[in-house]
């Protein structure tokens, strides 16, 4: 999942574990995030969403930053 997006920040898999229902504690690491995203029963569920999801958020953030 994580090859397939480039660029990401902490902040982008924070978005992205918040979304998807997790809890996120306030001094988690990066690899703490993925395994969330990765373990979640949303990203089991649908792989691909979960990719894209993180694709869009990324983007959006990049726009944002330009």
């Amino acid at each position: 999942m994580f090859q397939a997006v480039k660029g990401f920040k902490k902040e982008d898999f924070k978005y992205v574990a918040a979304e998807i229902g997790e809890e996120i504690s306030l001094n988690i690491t990066i690899a703490g995030l993925k395994g969330l995203i990765l373990y979640s029963n949303e990203y089991k569920n649908d792989p691909e969403f979960g990719q894209e999801f993180l694709r869009n958020v990324v983007s959006e953030r990049k726009l944002q930053e330009a």
